[in-house]
């Protein structure tokens, strides 16, 4: 992460990312608490996301299914004297 992230559209990641120590700085220094802004954030333990609510050992939430859906063509000649082979399309 660097200082310019903290300002773009992923300005919380580049936040989270620093304070819940989850991506290293590209220059090596803490460039959340070298902002103004952002450091006083920080200096005050704020944070955005809370990592207590997923708490380890609980069930996942299970996807969603989709219907089933079955359809049955059956295609035959229109032509006379040619054999009919019906098909079924699922």
């Amino acid at each position: 992460m660097s200082a310019d992230a903290l300002y773009d559209e992923h300005w919380l990641l580049a936040y989270e990312a620093n304070v819940k120590g989850w991506l290293p700085s590209v220059s090596g220094t803490d460039h959340v608490a070298a902002d103004p802004n952002f450091g006083f954030l920080k200096s005050r333990k704020a944070f955005f996301y809370d990592q207590s609510a997923t708490a380890a050992g609980t069930a996942p939430i299970p996807l969603p299914t989709l219907p089933t859906i079955t359809t049955s063509v059956t295609f035959t000649s229109l032509v006379a004297g040619t054999a009919r082979y019906p098909v079924a399309m699922v």
